[in-house]
C-alpha cells in the first residue's frame, strides 16, 4: 500500500534509465502532435413495463438516434443482474452495464444523531442490498470543506464501508493514499474474511475515535443551522447546488446508470415553491385587496425565482449526466419525526426520475423495488462518424421497435463529446482513470504487459515483483516534447473484489537519456505487491500524462500457500540486457531483506512479461518451483489461442537437472516451435516431480513470431 513517485533507480540484472521528476514531465498541449481516435458511445438501456424489467429483447428491437442521424448498433449485450452471481461476478460485466451508486452526505444541516443514522442508512443499502457488481463511491459537502470524493466508484465492500465510517474526516497516511482514490484506507485496516456488515460509527480499525472526529466537524457547521435569515438560506441552496453540480458534471464522463443517494436534511421549500402556511397566504390576499402593496412579498407568497433556477440548473446537469437522484431524509429517519424540508429533497428525485425515501429505518428494503427495475441492462453501443473532440453535449433518443406496448425506456438522454486532457478537472481524470481499472477492460491505445510472480518469504506475506512492459511508439504517440510524462497504476484485487495493494508511480523518460530502446522497444517498470496466499487478479493501467493515453493489462496471480505442495511460478523467458528502457520503484518503497528474485542456476536474468516465442526455432524458458523434490522432473507444455483450443507445433524439453537454494527450485527447459503461426497465444506449462508425481500448471501470454 504504497504511492511511489518514482525517478529512475539503477537495479541488479537491470540497465539504468535517467528519468526527471512528474512536476518536470510537464508538456503543453501545443507540443501534442494530432492523434486520430475512435469513440465508442454505450447507451445502457432499462426497459420496464408495469414496474418490472422486460427481458428478452435483442439488437433488432432498438433504434438509436445521434442529433437528427440514425446510427448502427455495433455492440450489444444484455445484463441481467439475476443471472451474474458468484464471487468474481463483476468481472463478467461491462463497466457500462453496471449500476453506479454514489453515496452523497449532505452535512451542512445535520446534527450528530442525523449523521448517525445516515450513515447507518447508507451502510444498509451498501452492505445488504445491492448488487455484488454495483459499483459504489463516497462523497460528502459541508462548508468548511467544499464537496468532497472520499471515495471513487468501486466493488470493493470494505474500502466503502469505512468511506462512509470515517466520511472523509480522517487523513490518511501520505503513503497510503491512492491517487485514483479506490483506497480509502490503508489496507492493513481490513482482514480477508468475507464480513458484509458493520455498524455505522466503528472505526474499521483506523484506531481512532471516528465519531469525535466527526462530532467535531459537524459541530463546526452548528451556527449555520441556527440561522433563520432568508438570505443565509439562500446562499446555503446556492452552495449545495453548485457542489451536488460538480459532481454531476464529474459523473457525466462515467459509462453506466448513476444513482446519487442524496442523504441530508434538505433545505426550506418555501424558498422554491412558496409557502403552504394559510394564515400567511390569507395575509398577503388581504394586503393586495386592500392596496398594500409594499406589503406584499411574492418571494413569500410564490418562492424566490433565483433560487429555483439554481436548483433547476443544478437538476438540469445531473440530467444531462444521467444521474438519478435518490434522495434520503436523514432527518425522517428517526421514527416520528416529520422535516419540513422534504418537498425539495422529493423536487430533487423528481425531477432527475429518482424517488423520495423518507421515515425508512431500512432504506435498503425500501430502495427494492428501485433495484429490481433496474436489474436488466441492454447495452448498446456505436461510434458517431462526425464526432468533435470538443466536449460538447450531444443528444441521443433510443426507439424501441419490438417489446411490449407501453413498455418505458430508460436511458441517457445525451453524452458529452471527449474533451481534450487539459479542460479535464482532476476529478474528472481520476474518476474515468479508476473506472477504466475497475472495469478490467484490457487494451487501449498503449499496448502494456505485465508479469506478476509470487516469491515466498517465510513468516512474512509473499514478495510478488510486477514487471510492465510500455510499448514505446504508443507511448511517444502525438508527443513531440523532450520528456515523456508516464504514470502507472497497479493494483490487486481478490475475487470478493476488495484491493489488496497497490502502487502508483508518476515519472518523467528523458527520450536523450533513454536512446533509443525508448522507441525500438519501450519502458520495462519494476515495481511490487505485497499479498497472502490466495487468488487475485492483477490490473495495471499506463496512462501518458499529456496526451492521456492509456492501456490497461488484466492477468491472473496465484500466491501459493507456504504448505509442502508443489507450487510452480508462470513460465520466464529470459530477454537480453539493453533491450528495455528500465525503471524500478524508488529504493524506499522497495521490499527490505529481499534479493533480487530472478535468478536460475545462480544466474540472474531479466524476464519478459509478454514474450516472444520462435514459430520455427528454440526459445529458452525458466521454471521456478517451490516443493519440488530432489529426483528428476517432467515438463509438457502447449499453447492455446484466443478461443481456448490447443493449437499444437511446440514441444517443450528439460536441458540439465534441477538446480535449487534450498527453498526454490529452478529448471532450464527449452520450448521448440514447429511451423506455429504468428500471433498471440497462451503458453501453458505442466511440472511433474517423477519421485512424487506431483505436478502443477501454470501460464503465461505469448507472442509467436516467425
Amino acid at each position: 500500500m504504497r504511492l511511489r513517485h518514482t525517478v529512475g533507480v539503477l537495479a541488479s540484472a537491470f540497465t539504468l534509465l535517467v528519468a526527471t521528476s512528474a512536476a518536470d514531465a510537464r508538456q503543453p498541449r501545443s507540443e501534442l502532435e494530432d492523434v486520430t481516435t475512435v469513440t465508442l458511445v454505450e447507451v445502457p438501456v432499462q426497459v420496464t413495463a408495469k414496474g418490472e424489467p422486460v427481458r428478452g429483447l435483442t439488437k433488432d428491437d432498438f433504434e438509436i438516434i445521434d442529433g437528427k442521424k440514425k446510427q448502427d448498433i455495433q455492440f450489444f449485450e444484455v445484463v441481467d443482474l439475476d443471472q451474474v452471481t458468484g464471487p468474481g461476478s463483476a468481472a463478467d460485466v461491462p463497466a457500462a452495464g453496471r449500476r453506479h451508486f454514489l453515496v452523497f452526505f449532505d452535512l451542512t444541516l445535520s446534527d450528530i444523531n442525523s449523521v448517525g443514522r445516515a450513515r447507518q442508512a447508507a451502510m444498509d443499502v451498501v452492505m445488504g442490498s445491492l448488487h455484488p457488481t454495483d459499483l459504489v463511491g463516497v462523497a460528502t459537502y459541508a462548508p468548511t470543506r467544499g464537496p468532497q470524493l472520499v471515495l471513487s466508484f468501486t466493488t470493493d465492500r470494505n474500502q466503502v464501508r469505512h468511506a462512509i465510517d470515517t466520511l472523509g474526516f480522517v487523513e490518511q497516511r501520505a503513503e497510503a493514499r491512492d491517487p485514483l482514490g479506490l483506497v480509502a484506507g490503508g489496507l492493513e485496516d481490513f482482514g480477508t474474511g468475507s464480513d458484509s456488515g458493520s455498524q455505522a460509527g466503528s472505526t474499521g480499525g483506523v484506531g481512532i475515535d471516528v465519531q469525535s472526529e466527526i462530532q467535531t466537524q459537524v459541530q463546526a457547521l452548528a451556527n449555520i443551522r441556527g440561522r433563520a435569515q432568508r438570505e443565509e438560506q439562500i446562499s446555503y441552496i446556492a452552495r449545495l447546488m453548485d457542489a451536488v453540480s460538480q459532481m454531476g458534471q464529474v459523473m457525466a464522463a462515467i459509462e453506466g446508470r448513476k444513482h446519487i443517494l442524496f442523504l441530508s436534511e434538505g433545505f426550506n421549500g418555501e424558498l422554491l415553491f412558496g409557502t403552504e402556511d394559510r394564515e400567511t397566504i390569507a395575509d398577503l390576499n388581504r394586503a393586495v385587496e386592500e392596496g398594500r402593496t409594499q406589503d406584499v412579498d411574492n418571494d413569500i407568497r410564490f418562492g424566490d425565482s433565483g433560487a429555483r433556477r439554481v436548483v433547476d440548473r443544478t437538476l438540469e446537469v445531473l440530467r444531462a449526466a444521467d444521474c438519478t437522484v435518490q434522495a434520503v431524509d436523514i432527518g425522517g429517519l428517526l421514527a416520528g419525526a416529520k422535516n419540513s424540508n422534504l418537498e425539495a429533497l422529493q423536487y430533487m428525485a423528481r425531477q432527475t426520475g429518482g424517488e423520495m425515501f423518507a421515515n425508512y429505518n431500512r432504506l435498503g428494503d425500501a430502495m427494492n423495488e428501485v433495484l429490481e427495475r433496474s436489474s436488466v441492462t441492454y447495452l448498446l453501443a456505436y461510434s458517431p462518424k462526425d464526432l468533435q473532440s470538443d466536449g460538447s453535449y450531444r443528444e441521443i433518443k433510443v426507439r424501441l421497435k419490438g417489446g411490449p406496448r407501453g413498455a418505458d425506456l430508460i436511458h441517457r438522454p445525451g453524452y458529452f463529446a471527449p474533451k481534450p486532457l487539459d479542460q479535464q478537472n482532476p476529478f474528472e481524470q481520476r474518476l474515468a482513470l479508476a473506472q477504466e481499472v475497475i472495469g478490467g477492460q484490457a487494451g487501449g491505445a498503449v499496448e502494456i504487459g505485465a508479469l506478476a510472480a509470487a516469491f515466498l518469504v517465510p513468516g512474512e506475506q509473499a514478495y510478488v515483483p510486477v514487471l510492465i512492459e510500455v510499448d514505446g511508439q504508443d507511448l511517444t504517440r502525438g508527443l513531440t516534447g523532450d520528456v515523456v510524462p508516464m504514470e502507472i497504476f497497479a493494483y490487486a484485487i481478490d475475487h470478493q473484489g476488495t484491493v489488496r495493494d497497490f502502487f502508483a508511480s508518476r515519472l518523467g523518460v528523458d527520450k536523450a537519456a533513454a536512446g533509443p530502446a525508448l522507441t525500438a522497444t519501450g519502458v520495462k517498470y519494476w515495481g511490487h505487491f505485497d499479498l497472502d496466499p490466495g487468488e487475485y487478479t492483477v490490473r495495471v493501467l499506463v496512462r501518458n500524462g499529456a496526451t492521456g493515453s492509456t492501456g490497461l493489462d488484466v492477468s491472473s496471480l496465484t500466491v501459493p500457500e507456504t504448505g509442502d505442495q508443489l507450487a510452480l511460478l508462470p513460465p520466464l523467458v529470459p530477454e537480453q540486457p539493453g533491450k528495455w528502457v528500465i525503471l524500478r520503484e524508488q529504493e524506499s518503497d522497495q521490499r527490505a531483506g529481499v534479493d533480487y528474485p530472478f535468478v536460475a542456476g545462480g544466474d540472474a536474468f531479466i524476464p519478459a512479461a509478454r514474450p516472444e516465442l520462435s514459430g520455427n526455432g528454440k526459445s529458452p524458458v525458466k521454471l521456478l518451483a517451490y516443493n519440488l523434490g530432489q529426483g528428476s522432473v517432467s515438463v509438457s507444455a502447449e499453447l492455446i489461442d484466443d478461443s481456448g483450443q490447443s493449437i499444437g507445433g511446440g514441444a517443450i524439453s528439460v536441458e540439465g537437472e534441477p538446480t535449487s537454494d534450498g527453498v526454490l527450485s529452478s529448471v532450464a527447459a527449452v520450448f521448440e516451435g514447429n511451423r506455429v503461426a504468428p500471433g498471440e497465444y497462451t503458453l501453458v506449462v505442466t511440472l511433474r516431480d517423477l519421485s512424487t508425481n506431483a505436478d502443477h500448471t501454470s501460464s503465461i501470454p505469448v507472442r509467436v513470431v516467425g
